[in-house]
C-alpha cells in the first residue's frame, strides 16, 4: 500500500523510497531516510553510501546544521556535544527497536553539504529552531518531539506528516536547494544524496524538469510497525 509519494507501507513495514536518474552518461541516486527508523536500516543506509562512493559517486547529504562549523568557527566545540544528546535520543529508542538518524549516519570528510546555510534557515524560519538548537538550548522540547513522532509510527502512522510537520520545514525551497548543488556537482560526477523522504519526489521531479530520466525506483525497509 502506497502511503504517499514519498512512503510505502507493505506487510506492516514502512519503506522509503531510493530512486535512480539518468541524463546521458550523469547518473543521480536520490535516497530517502528518516528521523527515525531501524538501526538495521540505518546501516544499510550507510553500506550503500560507501559502496557508492567507493565506486566513484560523490556524496551530498542535507543538513541545515551541517553548516554551523562552517559559518561560526567558534562552535565547532558544540559537535561533541551534539553527538552525546544524538546518542541520547538513541538510546532512548533502543526499547521501540528504533534509532535516530543523526545518531547513526554522521558525514565522512569527503561527503558535500548541499542544504541551506545557517544564516539561511534563521532569516527564512525567523524564531523557528532547527533540531539542533532544538537539541542544545531545549532538551525537553526535543524529547516531545521524539516522543510524538514515536507515537504517530506505531499509532497513526497514515496522518503521521501532521504530527512531525515542523521536522520537514520549507521543504519545497530546500528542494530547489538540494537540486542547485546536483545540477553543480553533476557536471563533473556521478551523484548520490540522502535527504528525508518527503524531500524525494519534489526533488526527483525538479530534476526531471531538466532534463534527468527515472531509471529505477525501489524501496528500503525502514521500520515495522509491531
Amino acid at each position: 500500500m502506497l502511503v504517499s509519494d514519498c512512503t510505502l507501507l507493505q506487510e506492516n513495514i514502512v519503506h522509503t523510497p531510493h530512486i535512480e536518474l539518468c541524463k546521458g552518461s550523469r547518473k543521480v541516486v536520490l535516497m530517502g531516510v528518516s528521523h527515525v527508523g531501524s538501526p538495521a536500516f540505518y546501516d544499510s543506509i550507510t553500506r550503500q553510501l560507501d559502496e557508492y562512493e567507493r565506486n566513484g559517486y560523490l556524496v551530498l547529504y542535507e543538513s541545515v546544521d551541517g553548516h554551523l562549523g562552517l559559518d561560526l568557527p567558534a562552535s565547532l566545540p558544540l559537535v561533541p556535544l551534539l553527538k552525546e544528546k544524538w546518542k541520547a535520543l538513541d538510546m532512548a529508542l533502543e526499547p521501540f527497536g528504533l534509532a535516530f538518524q543523526q545518531a547513526r549516519i554522521y558525514p565522512a570528510p569527503s561527503w558535500i553539504l548541499a542544504d541551506l546555510t545557517t544564516e539561511e534557515w534563521k532569516r527564512l524560519t525567523p524564531g523557528l529552531r532547527s533540531l539542533d538548537e532544538t537539541v542544545l538550548h531545549d532538551w525537553d522540547g526535543m524529547i516531545q518531539k521524539v516522543s510524538r513522532l514515536v507515537e504517530a509510527i506505531f499509532t497513526t502512522f497514515g496522518n503521521s506528516d501532521n504530527e512531525i510537520r515542523e521536522l520537514f520545514i520549507i521543504r519545497d525551497y530546500r528542494n530547489q536547494v538540494a537540486v542547485q548543488y546536483i545540477l553543480k556537482y553533476a557536471a563533473h560526477s556521478n551523484i548520490v544524496t540522502y535527504w528525508g523522504a518527503s524531500h524525494i519526489p519534489g526533488i526527483r521531479n525538479l530534476l526531471v524538469e531538466q532534463g534527468y530520466e527515472v531509471v529505477n525506483t525501489s524501496w528500503q525497509p525502514c521500520f515495522a510497525l509491531n
